[in-house]
């Protein structure tokens, strides 16, 4: 299915959580698994650290699979 973005948005990055996140990427779908972790003991900022990841990804040029899988690492401490 084609999507129609407006021209200014370039990607679309959905978090779910425990169940890892979605980029979009024009007609692509990217799924990123989440990172494995032990236990959940208070996820304050875990959001914060996920966007961190994904800001290193896009400054240093890496590829969307990499990246998201960046920031479901930084996402899990």
């Amino acid at each position: 299915m084609k999507r129609k973005w407006p021209s200014q948005v370039h990607a679309l990055i959905v978090t779910r959580g425990a169940e890892g996140s979605t980029i979009y990427v024009g007609n692509d779908r990217i799924l990123v698994p989440p990172a494995k972790t032990r236990a959940v003991i208070d996820p304050t900022g875990c959001g914060d650290a996920y966007r961190a990841g994904l800001l290193h990804g896009l400054l240093n040029n890496l590829d969307w699979p990499t990246t998201g899988r960046i920031a479901s690492l930084m996402g899990r401490t």
